[in-house]
């Protein structure tokens, strides 16, 4: 796979992902601030230590982990738009 067979392949499993957590946490939490809170409690667990495997620095670990989390807000972001859209 080339660079942008491998970026189309994971926008595809993002764009579903997103779309799965809008009808699951609709289905699941209701309302808005349910959602909120549940957002934040899966944004504080992923900033838990994790377990290194492999080589590499802890400065690397960290900026991984910042990254991530990073990615995961938009993500988490990206699901709530989705869910807003779909109300209209």
């Amino acid at each position: 796979m080339d660079d942008i067979e491998v970026a189309a392949e994971l926008t595809k499993i993002n764009f579903l992902m997103e779309n799965l957590y809008a009808l699951a946490l609709r289905a699941n939490y209701g309302s808005q601030s349910t959602i909120d809170e549940m957002v934040g409690k899966s944004m504080s667990e992923f900033a838990l230590p994790v377990t290194m495997h492999g080589s590499g620095s802890v400065e690397n670990l960290a900026a991984m982990q910042k990254l991530a989390a990073q990615r995961l807000a938009m993500f988490f972001a990206r699901v709530k738009d989705r869910m807003n859209s779909a109300e209209i």
